[in-house]
């Protein structure tokens, strides 16, 4: 039994390594920046887990967390939404199927339409621009960032600190061939 132990452990003895635990709340979500604490009551706040209301700051911030720099999957498209208001819809290419975001994300959210005065902006859009059945309204960055991560499409508007996220998942597909072996050809 000793000789097994000795075995995996490396040369070493548990009592070498000390779990330090002096820095209070989670760790940041994919490396981010913003930090989590505990309030007096004890419930985990995020410091940064808002939507900015600027389109160019979310771009910002999502090319640095996601690291956009090594991420060629990464793809931004920044359009006039409605013809009037400038959105960004940002997916994982490769996860999203690139054709469905230009169909039904780009062509529905560009086209010139008179836009509400009384009703909220972006429930007019989730409800009333984009044609698809899961069209949600987020207002944490880390669940943002989790449903980009996951395949879904996420579209940012403007003046607005809430994004919409749209299930446009499609992965890679292979084409199915038989595999024929020389020996198989022959007969």
């Amino acid at each position: 039994m000793n000789i097994i132990k000795r075995i995996f452990s490396f040369g070493r003895s548990y009592d070498e390594f000390e779990l330090l635990e002096t820095e209070g709340g989670q760790p940041g979500f994919f490396g981010s920046t913003g930090r989590a604490h505990k309030d007096a009551a004890g419930a985990i706040e995020n410091a940064n887990d808002t939507i900015n209301c600027d389109v160019s700051a979310n771009e910002e911030r999502l090319k640095t967390e996601m690291h956009a720099e090594i991420n060629p999957d990464m793809v931004m498209r920044r359009f006039l939404l409605c013809g009037q208001i400038e959105a960004l819809a940002v997916f994982i290419n490769g996860m999203s199927d690139q054709s469905l975001v230009s169909d039904f994300i780009l062509r529905q959210g560009i086209p010139q339409r008179e836009l509400p005065n009384d009703a909220p902006l972006i429930e007019y859009v989730a409800n009333n621009v984009f044609a698809m059945a899961e069209v949600k309204q987020e207002t944490s960055w880390n669940t943002i960032k989790t449903a980009i991560m996951d395949g879904c499409t996420a579209v940012f508007i403007q003046g607005e600190t809430t994004a919409i996220t749209m299930d446009r998942r499609s992965y890679a597909h292979r084409r199915h061939t038989w595999h024929r072996s020389p020996a198989m050809k022959r007969s």
